[in-house]
């Protein structure tokens, strides 16, 4: 299945799907994007770091196309 990432607050916080049932929400904040899943919370200081790690491209690609200013970490 695709997974997707939706915005929910422009540049700030998404909700990941796949197969139309969230899986995760990734939010923006000072120092890069936090990912929750289920009760856990991990940080990473860009992009890349996530997509390298759960192979999200996809995921990755919408998202950098919906955020309009990067932050400098990103």
């Amino acid at each position: 299945m695709t997974m997707e990432a939706k915005p929910v607050v422009k540049n700030k916080f998404w909700v990941v799907e796949e197969g139309g049932r969230q899986v995760a929400t990734i939010q923006a904040s000072p120092d890069g994007l936090v990912l929750v899943k289920g009760h856990q919370r991990e940080k990473f200081v860009n992009f890349k770091l996530l997509k390298d790690k759960y192979n999200w491209q996809r995921v990755v690609m919408l998202m950098k196309l919906w955020c309009t200013q990067p932050s400098k970490t990103w």
